[in-house]
């Protein structure tokens, strides 16, 4: 699980530094407006990930001790989804 949240925090870290990057490179109120908004697509797809790895199992031990009585989501579907939101918000 920390794994997890590492990895989403740092991709959208990188993205945001480089959407940050393009705001210094390209001063046009056109292209700041939309790097402005993939900004917030990327910090919004980096903080649900992150919730959707820390909560994946109730209780959320579950996610390391599997013989605890609980219910965690399905792995694949989520990754799934997670992968298609990192390429739509992908540069």
């Amino acid at each position: 699980m920390i794994q997890e949240v590492l990895y989403v925090t740092t991709n959208g870290l990188v993205k945001v530094s480089l959407l940050l990057m393009y705001c210094r490179i390209f001063t046009f109120e056109r292209i700041r407006r939309q790097v402005l908004a993939l900004g917030f697509m990327a910090v919004g797809w980096s903080v649900s990930i992150v919730f959707a790895a820390i909560f994946q199992c109730s209780p959320v031990e579950k996610a390391w001790k599997p013989t605890l009585p609980g219910t965690c989501v399905r792995l694949k579907p989520a990754f799934i989804v997670a992968g298609v939101l990192n390429i739509l918000t992908g540069m």
